[in-house]
Formats: C-alpha cells, structure tokens, sequence
C-alpha cells in the first residue's frame, strides 16, 4: 500500500497540472509552454516536463526558480480541483515569482472555472501583486467578494496594529 500511494496521489494529475501551468504561464513565448508534466509515481523518481516539439527532461533541473514555483503552484492547484476542495489558502503565492507570471496567476485564480468559485485566502508582502488582484475584481463585486486585513507595524515593539477593509488609493 505505501509504495502504491504515491501513484494513487498523482495519477489523475498531470493533465490539469499541465492547464494550471500554461495558464499562469501564458504570457511566455509559445515554445515555452509544455506539453506533459508526468508527475512521479514512486519514491526517488524525477518530475519530467516535455516542451511542446522537445523530449522529457527533468523539471528541476531544467526549469527557472519561478518557473519551479508555477510548477509547484499548478501541481497544487490541480489537486485542489482532484479533492474538489472548496477553500485554498495561498501563503505567499507569488514569491519569487516575476510580474508577467503573477499576472498569469491572478487571471488563473480569478477566471479558470475550476477555481474561480473556491473561497481563497492570500498572504503576501507583495503590495504590488494585493494591487493588481484586487484591480482584477469588478467594483460592484469587491464589497461581497473581498476581505481585506493588514496587519502594520507601529513603533512599539512586539506590537501589531490590525485594519480590516482599509481603503486603498492606487
């Protein structure tokens, strides 16, 4: 049963692994995008990614630390979708992980069907990415669909100051 569980784990994710990653990663060049992710089905085996055109190489040792994130991030994704979860918790979602793929990860997020409807909750630092997720969500919708909590420093140590649905000026 223990050697079996890998395989039992990742058999059906590939394919919507390999969506999840082309989506965030939409805005790279054409031959960038992939063709098969094969997910290992056993202790010691490799995540292999085949290129549109190209043959299957060893994804860490291929792939750009954010493209390692994307990859990880769409494994994750397609097995939210596989367990029908209906809550995600993204910890820093985007770190490490350049502008044009946050754009990709947003639009993922925000439109792909499997997911759209699942109630996210997004830690980042990122005030950049907060900004542009937040612009992504129709005015009329923001109030019914949008929590926001910041949790700000103040000159007293050990101290945190909480604001919840603080307006924002961009």
């Amino acid at each position: 049963y223990n050697r079996q569980l890998p395989s039992l784990l990742v058999s059906s994710l590939s394919d919507k692994a390999t969506e999840f990653y082309n989506s965030i990663n939409k805005y790279d060049y054409p031959y960038d995008l992939l063709e098969e992710i094969k997910l290992p089905s056993g202790s010691g085996e490799k995540i292999e990614i085949r290129f549109k055109n190209g043959k299957n190489l060893d994804a860490l040792y291929i792939l750009s630390e954010g493209h390692i994130r994307c990859l990880g991030l769409s494994i994750l994704l397609a097995k939210i979708v596989e367990d029908k979860l209906p809550i995600v918790i993204f910890d820093d979602v985007v770190n490490a992980i350049d502008d044009e793929h946050r754009r990709g990860v947003i639009e993922t997020i925000l439109e792909n069907e499997h997911i759209k409807s699942k109630q996210l909750i997004i830690t980042t630092h990122g005030e950049e990415f907060v900004k542009q997720l937040e612009n992504q969500i129709p005015i009329k919708e923001h109030a019914e669909k949008v929590s926001r909590i910041d949790f700000l420093k103040t000159d007293e140590e050990k101290t945190i100051v909480v604001k919840l649905d603080a307006a924002r000026n961009y």
